[in-house]
């Protein structure tokens, strides 16, 4: 399984990946529950765009 393979190749990177997708977890509950705008856009979507990119980024690292 990639996951496990990941977990075990690079373990620093495979947690921090994970806890980045844990805070775009809270970023999307978070942007349900807040009806602000900014331009037109939802202030959380460019948090979370960071925390998926950066999850990305570590995984493919590891």
């Amino acid at each position: 399984m990639m996951i496990t393979e990941l977990r075990h190749r690079d373990p620093l990177l495979f947690w921090i990946g994970t806890t980045m997708l844990f805070g775009f977890v809270v970023c999307a509950l978070l942007s349900i529950g807040d009806q602000r705008l900014i331009l037109g856009i939802n202030p959380w979507i460019k948090p979370m765009k960071f925390l998926a990119s950066v999850a990305i980024f570590l995984w493919t690292l590891a």
